[in-house]
């Protein structure tokens, strides 16, 4: 299932975020494009990958498998990395760029139960 993507910058402002808050589900798979459109460099951090099960990240139709999820994703120029995963674990969790969380480049990710 392709989540909604995630903006940092643009044209207009390297501050901007096009989402903050993001709602999925447990138990699920999960493509999620986060992409650079801002003019800086992008550290982009997040508690999210060390509860969720990391399939793989595709940048640029290359795909890194992995065994465990990274530390950070990090933009040095414009473009999107795709990463696939399934949620294992309901939970709060939070996502940010950290050296410009005070610009409010931040914000959360909550799994939740599915329906019964």
């Amino acid at each position: 299932q392709n989540g909604p993507e995630l903006i940092l910058g643009s044209k207009e402002s390297n501050y901007a975020v096009n989402k903050k808050d993001f709602e999925l589900l447990s138990g699920q798979g999960y493509r999620w494009k986060i992409t650079s459109k801002g003019g800086f460099e992008y550290k982009f951090m997040t508690d999210l990958f060390r509860n969720v099960w990391v399939d793989q990240i595709v940048v640029n139709d290359l795909e890194v498998h992995m065994d465990g999820g990274p530390a950070w994703l990090e933009f040095d120029d414009a473009g999107t990395i795709m990463v696939e995963f399934h949620t294992i674990r309901p939970g709060h969790y939070t996502w940010s760029v950290p050296d410009l969380k005070d610009k409010r480049l931040a914000g959360t990710i909550t799994i939740k139960q599915p329906p019964k």
